[in-house]
């Protein structure tokens, strides 16, 4: 049994190795240049519209239903018919927000008219073609038992399996890339603030694939802690891209802010609340980047290379302080993070993922908010959903008693309480829930 995991493991990092040489960035589907089809192609009963799934096939054929029913992308261009959207409009001066590139470049599949098949319909909202990829090339050949995933990429068809280029095309809407970006005027007109994890946002969508053994062999294996770091990892890339992007811009008087943390000035005046992170540097009155990110892949580093993660930290340091001196130091801070990225990127790829150090990233992530390090609601958030991230991938590998894992799964259902209304947050629940967490751990 053993040889035969060595030899699929084996196996699988081949196919990631071929796959890497098909593009080592594959652009994201908006950008492919191949035309959309639209829903309509795929929704075939033979094909990915079966009421029920198949038996003995190696997909479930009834992927569009499942998407049309329950995937809230595949509503997502009928929220901006709904009268908040056509407030927030009107409150931004744009006319009907169904019709404004603005909106539409996330809530639909915004492409090109040149790009758009004769099925092709963009009220179908965030479509197949959206996070697959314009299937002009490959909507034929890929039916056909011969081809294997990476001609399917050659010819198009973005890799959603692999963690890091899953993370860029869901950042690129649920945080923003250069083309497209929910700024501080946006969320200031009404629309909700966004936040994101990688493996959490993945869990709750609801799953049209089965990674068993065929889907191992075709397209690789990994941890549900590998693709959360890789997440972590992809979205303070994001941030630093938008902090060059939109927040270093010297004609204006201020940067873009929604790139800071939102409740370090929406908060009553009369909470006092602040108090110090140690690791920002910062005295008070100070407003914070928006860091969440960095301090949850902070603790990660810590458990797998602390060395990289001393580095890391002084650099995310280094970029806080720089916030309140001068564009050039700001921009010599980001320069510092984005070289060590890298090498971040290729220490988590590394990495066996064993019940043991996701234990220890586990425990750092928890230490570190014992050391009050998410007194920020957005870090508290982010954390949670870090540590249900990584406490799913431990039940797989059965690590807790079921007494303990009870104790487990109460502690974090306490944080997620904590964190369910930003408005209520208090950083003593947040706390105390932690620390039951923490004890059930050790059980």
């Amino acid at each position: 049994m053993m040889k035969k995991i060595q030899c699929l493991n084996w196996f699988s990092a081949v196919l990631l190795l071929l796959a890497c040489e098909v593009w080592a960035t594959p652009p994201l589907p908006e950008n492919d240049g191949y035309k959309q089809n639209g829903v309509a192609s795929c929704a075939g009963s033979t094909c990915h519209g079966a009421v029920r799934p198949f038996a003995g096939s190696n997909i479930l054929h009834n992927e569009f239903i499942t998407w049309t029913r329950e995937d809230r992308h595949a509503k997502a261009y009928q929220v901006l018919l709904n009268k908040e959207s056509k407030i927030i409009a009107r409150k931004l001066g744009i006319k009907a927000p169904h019709t404004e590139k603005i909106c539409l470049d996330c809530h639909a599949s915004n492409i090109a008219a040149k790009r758009r098949g004769d099925k092709f319909q963009l009220s179908e909202g965030v479509s197949c073609e959206a996070c697959h990829g314009g299937s002009e090339r490959w909507l034929n050949s890929h039916a056909n038992k011969k081809a294997t995933h990476i001609d399917n990429m050659k010819k198009g068809l973005y890799p959603t399996e692999d963690p890091e280029a899953r993370a860029r095309l869901c950042l690129s809407c649920h945080f923003g890339d250069n083309n497209k970006f929910v700024t501080h005027q946006i969320m200031g007109a009404g629309h909700p603030r966004l936040s994101f994890e990688l493996d959490t946002f993945t869990a709750l969508m609801p799953a049209h694939h089965v990674v068993d053994k065929d889907y191992q062999q075709r397209k690789g294996a990994r941890s549900v802690t590998k693709v959360w770091a890789t997440g972590q990892i992809v979205a303070v890339e994001s941030f630093l891209q938008q902090l060059t992007q939109r927040g270093l811009q010297q004609e204006k008087l201020f940067p873009e802010l929604s790139l800071y943390d939102c409740h370090s000035c929406h908060h009553r005046m009369s909470n006092l609340r602040w108090s110090p992170r140690r690791s920002t540097g910062l005295g008070p009155g100070v407003v914070r980047f928006h860091d969440a990110n960095f301090v949850v892949l902070f603790a990660a580093l810590n458990a797998i290379e602390p060395q990289q993660a001393q580095r890391f930290q002084g650099n995310t340091r280094a970029l806080h302080l720089a916030s309140t001196k001068t564009i050039t130091a700001i921009q010599s801070a980001i320069t510092d993070l984005e070289r060590q990225l890298p090498e971040l990127k290729a220490l988590v790829k590394e990495n066996a993922f064993t019940p043991q150090t996701i234990r220890s990233i586990l425990n750092q992530v928890i230490q570190a908010g014992l050391k009050q390090e998410f007194l920020d609601y957005a870090a508290a958030e982010q954390a949670t959903m870090s540590i249900g991230a990584m406490l799913t991938d431990l039940d797989g590998f059965a690590v807790f008693s079921a007494k303990a894992q009870d104790s487990i799964n109460k502690g974090l259902n306490g944080l997620y309480k904590c964190v369910e209304d930003d408005e209520k947050y208090k950083v003593a629940c947040f706390a105390t829930a932690l620390k039951q967490l923490h004890a059930a751990t050790k059980q």
